[in-house]
């Protein structure tokens, strides 16, 4: 079966994603965080399967015969006192041939831990049982997806004071708590990141091709959907660029260095950058460079959230050039209009524009 199609009970069963949680190494690591980044929306039924295999960490010899038995009745009782059908515990699978005492002995762990995370679940609930205990704290954060849409910024503060600024068509997921050994957050699109110095807990941002490593500095990254290149500008600071596996040597940037790749070829580069290309975006200036008039028009659908429709159009290439200040998107035509030669007609969020020949 497809991960995309897992439920809460697919993967607490699933032997690749228990180790992850258990057990994880960089291999694991990478799958399921790249994994993770492409499916958010997945992200929240595969931490509640994570809090639930942590929380028991069930193993065959840490109950006795007795107090498996004695547990699993708990649960019967639990459901027949509840008068709610919501409130009511539901062994995930097989869990009635459990109530032989002979059953218990000859099953394997992960055929067991349905049984677990039943008890999991009433735990969570918030009922009580003397006798069992969890060799690990359940963790208590949730992650939380914060996505702009074309023409929106944002400004984000991270549990541990870090701000992000958030560009247009991205998005950021991040805990609502940081685990005590590393502050990680995942990145989709653009965003300008001051990151709070902790000299214990890293921070990571992840992309699906590039994990960035600080611990307080600040930067632009830059790994937009459908493009081919992904970048990071460091602006204060050290930064570490991480490559999974270890079949590369990681990248340390200092300030003014950019690290590029592309992920057609695969190939990766370090280079000085422009503050007017890179990070000027920030202050809310708008910034062309010998731009190619395609790629300026996207960035100003990025900026306004418009559509531009284009008529009469020739294959002859337009360098833009110029710098606008917080400006309105009727003055930036305007003003490309005197160079390019097109008429423009502004209409809510789509844009024509004329080319005359």
């Amino acid at each position: 079966m497809s991960y995309q199609k897992y439920n809460l009970e697919d993967f607490i069963n699933d032997p690749f994603f228990r180790k992850w949680t258990l057990e994880p190494d960089p291999e694991s690591n990478f799958f399921w965080e790249k994994w993770l980044l492409k499916y958010p929306e997945k992200s929240k039924i595969a931490m509640e399967a994570k809090t639930i295999i942590k929380m028991v960490r069930f193993k065959e010899q840490s109950l006795s015969d007795d107090q498996k038995i004695a547990l699993f009745q708990r649960i019967k009782n639990t459901n027949s006192q509840t008068s709610s059908a919501e409130g009511i515990v539901r062994p995930i699978h097989g869990l009635d041939q459990l109530s032989q005492k002979k059953n218990f002995v000859r099953r394997k762990y992960f055929k067991f831990l349905a049984y677990a995370a039943s008890i999991a679940l009433l735990l969570m609930a918030g009922l009580f049982f003397a006798d069992f205990e969890t060799d690990e704290a359940t963790e208590s954060y949730i992650w939380i997806e914060k996505e702009n849409i074309k023409g929106q910024k944002a400004r984000i503060f991270l549990p541990d004071g870090s701000s992000v600024l958030l560009n247009s068509s991205s998005k950021l997921v991040y805990p609502s708590e940081f685990t005590e050994a590393e502050r990680k957050v995942y990145l989709k699109g653009e965003a300008f990141f001051e990151v709070a110095k902790d000299s214990i807990k890293p921070f990571l941002v992840a992309t699906d091709h590039l994990t960035a490593k600080v611990l307080g500095t600040s930067f632009n990254f830059k790994a937009y959907e459908g493009k081919d290149e992904q970048s990071l500008s460091l602006v204060s600071g050290l930064v570490e660029i991480i490559f999974e596996g270890g079949n590369r040597n990681n990248i340390l940037l200092t300030p003014g260095e950019k690290v590029k790749y592309e992920k057609t070829t695969g190939n990766f580069s370090k280079e000085i950058y422009d503050y007017d290309e890179e990070i000027v975006w920030i202050e809310g200036v708008i910034s062309f460079k010998d731009t190619p008039l395609m790629d300026a028009l996207e960035k100003l659908e990025q900026w306004y959230g418009v559509t531009f429709i284009l008529e009469n159009k020739s294959n002859k290439e337009f360098p833009v050039t110029g710098k606008f200040n917080r400006e309105s998107l009727d003055n930036v035509l305007q003003s490309l209009s005197y160079s390019i030669k097109f008429d423009y007609q502004i209409n809510n969020s789509q844009v024509r524009l004329v080319f005359h020949n």
